[in-house]
């Protein structure tokens, strides 16, 4: 391998490198030369998945450490996979089993050196949070001018502490993004000063938008319409987990379905609900309700006549669920394949 032509092994290498980094940090390892020639490479796709809120810095650190040793080639991340982390530093206290009065004596201790340190702990918590956004936010600035799909994931990790994106981050926009996946709150994106006064796009050449409604806010805030001017080349658009409360959901979408501008631009539209309530009970009131709401999503579409297709409902999904779907699917769509957008399955219906 080591006497075929740098052209050639970097060709092959690229096509390899489509799994998130286990390609690429294993070719890293197999020579000198192969760890060289692979450089420009082995950055191609990358999946951030850890809990640790250190992993982006040290990423970062590492990825710009080799880009200052390329000598030909510069490596960019075309395909970003990133997932929300939990804190290191949480409120939780561990309170020993009690059995005794000297374990009273112990966690009536322990509960008052709590009190006393609250302070300094709020203080160490900021300041975790402050960082983590601080790597995120320099991270998709350093990627935004060249990738090509980006997946982020969060406000998933329920009844953990978990350290989310930060709700506003300001740069010059993704000049590249083709594919956007957001799970969770839609991070807001704002284009730097320099930019708007350039008349810049946020997401100039975006055609596929996939939104994950998973938490509440993230149904509060859904405003489809204001991707139709921030992403002017946007076709397929994809909206999962919806669920039949709030009611500002079903709203926000037959405003945006009204629009001229989305019939005008938009080539598909899927749609995936919410789990059914679960059976059994007294009544079957929630189930009618839910039965009705499906028939209300099925309606949206037909005053601008869209291609509409309504998936079959999402199972309750849980944090380590939505981490491995949205991971396969990413994985799918850099390879070539369909991933989120495969609507063959038999139980879909065509609405429009």
């Amino acid at each position: 391998m080591e006497r075929l032509a740098v052209e050639l092994l970097e060709q092959i290498f690229l096509l390899a490198c489509t799994d998130g980094g286990f390609t690429g940090c294993s070719l890293s390892l197999v020579s000198k030369h192969i760890r060289a020639v692979s450089r420009s490479s082995r950055f191609y796709s990358v999946a951030l998945l850890s809990k640790s809120p250190k992993q982006v810095a040290r990423f970062y650190d590492a990825f710009i450490k080799e880009r200052d040793a390329a000598r030909h080639t510069l490596p960019k991340i075309r395909h970003l996979c990133l997932a929300s982390a939990i804190r290191e530093v949480t409120p939780l206290l561990e309170l020993p089993p009690f059995r005794n009065d000297d374990d009273l004596l112990h966690i009536k201790q322990l509960l008052r050196q709590a009190e006393e340190s609250k302070e300094q702990l709020r203080a160490e918590m900021d300041a975790e949070m402050r960082q983590y956004h601080a790597d995120v936010s320099k991270l998709i600035q350093l990627v935004a001018p060249d990738v090509y799909s980006l997946s982020l994931i969060h406000c998933h990790r329920s009844g953990k502490p978990e350290l989310r994106f930060e709700e506003q981050i300001e740069f010059r926009g993704f000049p590249k993004l083709r594919e956007l996946t957001i799970v969770g709150d839609h991070p807001k994106f704002v284009l730097s000063e320099d930019a708007a006064r350039d008349g810049a796009a946020l997401y100039p050449q975006l055609e596929h938008l996939h939104l994950a409604l998973v938490s509440l806010t993230a149904y509060q805030s859904l405003d489809v319409l204001s991707w139709t001017s921030d992403a002017p080349q946007l076709t397929h658009m994809r909206i999962s987990n919806i669920n039949y409360w709030p009611r500002t959901v079903l709203d926000a979408l037959k405003k945006a379905f009204a629009t001229k501008e989305m019939s005008r631009r938009l080539l598909q539209v899927v749609m995936q609900p919410h789990s059914p309530p679960p059976m059994g009970g007294p009544c079957g009131t929630p189930h009618f309700v839910y039965d009705n709401f499906k028939q209300q999503l099925r309606d949206l579409c037909k005053p601008s006549e869209i291609p509409t297709v309504l998936l079959p409902p999402n199972k309750d999904l849980k944090e380590r669920d939505w981490e491995d779907i949205m991971m396969r699917a990413w994985v799918d769509r850099v390879e070539g394949r369909l991933g989120c957008w495969d609507t063959r399955d038999p139980r879909a219906e065509v609405c429009c």
